[in-house]
């Protein structure tokens, strides 16, 4: 379970159902298949429409994974439907599938690198209230990373990504760069 606040209000509550079978066979390769169900819903306090977004999301994905002594590429496919809960808000609805190709490189048992190629493409189930045609996105990702550990509970992340959503309606396409780091701290 998740809840989001925006100024000390409720925002968004979500619930995840997940389950994940992994086969781990010879030579290193390995493949999972996981299946996610999730209920989104969105608070009505500031926005009586706020629930026109509210969706009960089924996500499939299945990975597939050779792991060598220090390098553990992987290729993973995925598809989602976001089934929205009320007619109205029926443009919010989309069903998306996608691929992404991922790399992990142990450089010192300390240090490890990591690379993550990804293309999704969005189908919305209705048109746009607005712009009076129905909306397709598809979104290029790329990220690159290092995880440096520190000692045994402390772990330095730095990660770069860049993202390009092109749309068939302007004012959804956008790029995005983000540069984060974190420090992981285990008790």
């Amino acid at each position: 379970m998740q809840l989001v606040e925006l100024d000390k209000e409720k925002f968004q509550s979500s619930a995840t159902l997940l389950n994940s079978v992994q086969h781990i066979g010879n030579n290193g390769w390995s493949q999972s298949l996981t299946g996610a169900y999730t209920l989104v819903r969105y608070a009505t306090g500031q926005n009586a429409n706020a629930n026109l977004r509210d969706i009960n999301q089924i996500l499939l994905s299945g990975v597939l994974t050779k792991s060598t002594n220090r390098n553990q590429p992987s290729a993973s496919v995925f598809y989602g439907d976001d089934n929205i809960q009320n007619s109205i808000g029926r443009n919010n609805e989309t069903q998306f599938a996608g691929i992404a190709l991922a790399d992990q490189y142990l450089l010192h048992p300390r240090h490890m690198l990591y690379a993550r190629l990804s293309l999704q493409a969005n189908d919305h189930a209705a048109v746009d209230p607005i712009f009076n045609i129905k909306r397709d996105n598809e979104t290029f990702s790329s990220s690159v990373g290092w995880i440096w550990q520190l000692n045994s509970n402390l772990t330095l992340t730095t990660d770069f990504t860049y993202s390009d959503n092109e749309s068939n309606i302007d004012l959804y396409s956008w790029d995005r760069n983000r540069l984060q780091t974190g420090l992981r701290i285990q008790f």
